[in-house]
């Protein structure tokens, strides 16, 4: 600041408690507020800046918290700021002075690229002073690679870790960098910096003069990138199951597994290598960079669902249907309607959702979340009365069983259920689409709700937050020059918690909705109707704010089961309604537990709720937008 503004800002001080002492009625406490006015200013001439809190951001302030939210091009940015120095305001006029440089980071030589370390305890440090609030860290660690540019094979792989064990949300961080053709060439080589600074973090790791433990979770990967770190086959290889001793089998040139599990593996089994063909050739003998530290390589690597079932399995069910490799056919004039019907559902799709659904015919060009909605949503009307009765009843088999593990409310009570299910839906998946069906994906499914009865909901050790992180690495690169520059220069002021949307929503000074259980709420469609107290559906009619916040609402009369087997659809919440309402009653916005979609089917409507919205506090900081 300089000096002229420094004394300008003084002098504002004086003026502001002269006229504050006048207002005061009493002399004693005008002439006591008056030498205590004196006192501060004496102090803030005294101890200058560094001790005076300043109420509101400073103009320079809110133009860098804009310029890292929202990554304007350096044309765009200084455009502004020349317009806002012609305006006269005290702004700088280059992108370098308003956010700083980027330093010169070390970077060496990891074949065939470069890599660059960043550092756990320097990221952690900035939120310093929420986790001296405990005892110890626990972290999530997530590798994978992304390709950078259509137009070159240069492709980035960052080491990204997660903090799980805090009330409040995170956000995954980069603590490490790696830049190359393709893909790092050792593992051992790639993870060195990161494998000694774990070690070396164990025992000196100190964050506002408090000893904290450092402890890791679990290693969240693709099959690709876990083949990678963990030196074991790949998802191609006969021996590709991680988790048990089933020998995949080729079935019409299809590599193929049995419907039944093998022999479980353990860690122990792991370390001791008592299964060599489990190991690549490199790690037949010779431990791997994780199992240095530690690290569980049979446990702490749990199944992802985002790959396995999302992208995988759900996928692998569309695509058979729409061409026919099932051995019951589906009509092309139902596979119309299913299409028809997904696009149906676009205007009935709440906020929470990043994508509207989209007919069959850009399947080849779905995300991860399309899959998820169809799954856990959509699919349950759209396949009903188009596709074969034991179509439908398989996808409905994986459905409920999908629901179960990721209900965090009843997780207990459903890990036996969702199991038996689990396995049912492998048993007959052989019979519905082909004798040579049975993938790693597929496979893999045996395995899953052990995973889930570990670590808690799927969604809570999904990578859904780890490659939105990755897309927001990719955007932070706008020329193939000075790549490191650029990323580190936005990740060095990024946020590691989520900040949580609260409160309400005005529109001309007209409560229209609120946040509320991490969803948002309001009196319009399609974002009206969800559950208060023991789970009652209801619409919202009114949100109103008097003293505290309430609703006023009537309950969703009239409910039916839509499905009664495998599980009865009542029993995951699932409920068939012609929204007949109740009469109006008011409920405090406390009462609220979770949100429901509602979707027309004929002239009724099916109401399901909301998965990320059912999670208790425990699951919280693990969660993400689905």
């Amino acid at each position: 600041m300089s000096k002229r503004n420094y004394k300008r800002l003084i002098k504002k001080q004086k003026i502001l408690y002269k006229n504050r002492s006048l207002q005061c009625e009493q002399e004693n406490s005008e002439s006591e507020f008056v030498s205590n006015g004196g006192d501060f200013i004496n102090d803030f001439v005294e101890n200058g800046m560094e001790d005076f809190a300043v109420p509101k951001l400073m103009l320079r302030d809110k133009l860098k918290k804009w310029c890292m939210e929202t990554n304007p091009s350096k044309k765009c940015l200084e455009s502004l700021l020349s317009i806002l120095k012609e305006e006269g305001l005290d702004v700088p006029l280059t992108r370098e002075t308003l956010v700083g440089r980027a330093k010169n980071m070390l970077t060496r030589n990891v074949a065939p690229g470069i890599y660059c370390h960043i550092g756990i305890e320097t990221q952690l440090r900035k939120v310093g002073h929420i986790l001296e609030k405990y005892e110890e860290v626990e972290l999530d660690i997530n590798i994978d690679g992304i390709p950078l540019f259509k137009s070159s094979r240069v492709q980035l792989w960052p080491i990204l870790c997660r903090i799980v064990n805090i009330q409040e949300k995170t956000k995954p961080f980069v603590v490490g960098l790696y830049l190359g053709n393709t893909k790092p060439g050792s593992v051992n080589v790639y993870l060195k910096d990161f494998i000694d600074e774990v070690i070396l973090l164990k025992g000196q790791f100190i964050i506002q003069q408090k000893h904290l433990k450092l402890k890791f979770r679990c290693l969240i990967c693709d099959a690709p990138a876990k083949a990678f770190v963990c030196g074991v086959p790949g998802h191609t290889s006969t021996h590709g199951c991680t988790k048990c001793t089933q020998i995949a089998k080729k079935v019409n040139n299809v590599l193929t597994y049995s419907s039944e599990s093998g022999s479980l593996i353990s860690d122990e089994d792991f370390a001791v290598r008592k299964y060599p063909c489990h190991h690549s050739q490199m790690f037949k003998e010779e431990k791997t960079p994780l199992e240095e530290i530690g690290f569980g390589m049979i446990n702490q690597t749990p199944l992802d669902s985002m790959h396995l079932i999302d992208l995988g399995v759900t996928k692998k069910m569309l695509t058979r249907i729409m061409h026919n490799k099932t051995e019951k056919k589906t009509s092309k004039q139902n596979i119309s309607k299913i299409s028809s019907e997904l696009v149906k559902f676009k205007k009935y799709i709440p906020r929470e959702f990043p994508r509207k659904p989209r007919p069959l015919d850009d399947l080849c060009h779905w995300k991860a979340t399309e899959f998820h909605q169809f799954l856990a949503y959509t699919g349950i009307i759209a396949l009903y009365n188009n596709v074969h009765e034991d179509i439908y009843y398989e996808f409905l088999t994986l459905h409920c069983a999908y629901r179960l593990l990721n209900n965090a409310r009843h997780m207990d009570q459903n890990i036996v259920q969702a199991n038996n299910l689990l396995q049912l839906f492998v048993e007959n998946f052989s019979t519905v689409f082909g004798s040579n069906s049975i993938s790693f994906n597929v496979h893999n499914l045996l395995h899953l709700a052990s995973c889930a009865e570990k670590y808690g909901p799927l969604i809570s050790f999904s990578a859904y937050a780890f490659e939105n992180k990755l897309q927001t690495l990719k955007k932070h690169v706008r020329k193939p020059s000075h790549i490191f520059q650029q990323i580190i220069q936005k990740e060095k002021n990024c946020m590691i918690v989520n900040t949580i949307q609260d409160g309400l929503k005005y529109e001309k000074g007209v409560i229209v909705g609120a946040f509320v259980n991490d969803c948002y709420i309001s009196c319009k469609e399609p974002n009206n109707i969800c559950a208060v107290n023991s789970c009652i559906p209801i619409k919202i009619d009114n949100i109103k704010k008097k003293g505290e916040i309430y609703i006023e609402g009537s309950r969703i009369l009239a409910l039916e089961s839509f499905y009664e087997e495998p599980v009865n659809s009542c029993e995951i919440g699932i409920f068939k309604t012609n929204l007949t309402l109740g009469e109006k009653e008011t409920f405090c916005i406390k009462d609220i537990q979770f949100k429901f979609v509602c979707l027309p089917i004929d002239s009724d409507f099916v109401i399901v709720p909301i998965l990320h919205s059912c999670f208790p506090e425990k699951y919280q900081a693990q969660i993400f937008t689905s």
